[in-house]
């Protein structure tokens, strides 16, 4: 950060990394970098961070909790721009410093040259909705397992298996060796450091959001969502019920269900989270998984949902 804005302005630039405890929540600052930037008499905070896991709307949020943190002036420092996000940084009025060559700092000076750093995906991609499901089953177990237990305990196929292993291997988060004619898998390290390696690579396991008439019938799916987390925490229960299932319920159960509720003259129905794999692979209690709750709660913006979150995650015991 320091070189470009030296390069581009043409002045000596100070810059001290903040440290210590800060006011923020955590999902604000976990991950980040905070600077003290000094250029002339002007003076900032710039907060470096990635934007791959996140969307503009989330920007304006972070940004503004910024502001008001530090009472200053504040812009972010972006490691993964393109001209895509540049641009929508812009319309939002939010400043920026982009290595190598972007600058938008409407209270100093403004350069935008055409210069993006490459951004390659070759072990970035996300993982796909199996290989997720198999990855947080290794975390929650930890302990070998061969592949063809594997694919029985999750009920997905051999060849499945072997697909999102070699994913999980290019990612280095799993070890494979050869037991007699078969091959075993387990974690690389331990869950909590393979869990913090992975974090760019999850998704979220919710494909869509529904509401199902039939209530009753659905007591069988587990608590998700802000259900979830208020049986496990001090959160006060939503309105309405939410569960999660996967879609193979849903057409074996042969279920009512709508896209939107405004026009259910009925007060009795909840919501559904239809999930990319099969949410009770993971859990053992009548309620999904902590890692993969947090995982679909990732873009909740309610400061009380993301405090009792961080205060589940922050006392998990990992094996």
């Amino acid at each position: 950060m320091r070189k470009t804005l030296e390069e581009l302005l043409h002045v000596s630039v100070s810059v001290k990394q903040i440290t210590g405890k800060s006011s923020l929540p955590r999902y604000l600052t976990s991950g980040y970098a905070f600077f003290d930037v000094c250029i002339a008499s002007t003076h900032f905070i710039a907060v470096e961070m990635r934007t791959d896991r996140t969307d503009i709307r989330k920007l304006k949020h972070a940004f503004k909790k910024y502001e008001d943190a530090y009472s200053c002036r504040v812009c972010l420092c972006i490691t993964d721009m393109t001209s895509i996000r540049r641009d929508a940084m812009i319309r939002a009025g939010i400043p920026f410093i982009a290595p190598p060559a972007q600058i938008y700092l409407p209270f100093l000076g403004t350069i935008l040259l055409d210069k993006f750093p490459r951004i390659t995906s070759t072990v970035t991609d996300k993982m796909s909705p199996t290989e997720q499901l198999l990855f947080l089953y290794l975390i929650y177990h930890n302990e070998s397992f061969l592949k063809s237990q594997l694919a029985e305990n999750l009920g997905v196929t051999r060849a499945a298996v072997t697909k999102v292993t070699e994913a999980l291997l290019n990612k280095k988060l799993i070890i494979q060796k050869k037991r007699g004619k078969e091959v075993s898998v387990s974690l690389s390290g331990a869950p909590h450091d393979c869990y913090e390696r992975a974090k760019e690579w999850l998704i979220s396991p919710i494909k869509k959001k529904v509401f199902c008439i039939d209530k009753t019938e659905c007591d069988r799916f587990l608590l998700a969502g802000e259900s979830a987390l208020s049986s496990i925490s001090m959160l006060s229960p939503p309105p309405m019920v939410i569960r999660a299932c996967s879609e193979r319920d849903i057409r074996s159960m042969n279920l009512s269900t709508v896209g939107d509720d405004r026009w259910i003259d009925n007060d009795d129905y909840l919501m559904l989270e239809i999930w990319k794999y099969d949410p009770t692979k993971l859990s053992d209690s009548d309620t999904i998984d902590l890692l993969s709750l947090n995982l679909s709660l990732l873009s909740e913006e309610d400061e009380r949902v993301r405090g009792e979150l961080e205060t589940l995650m922050e006392g998990y015991r990992w094996q």
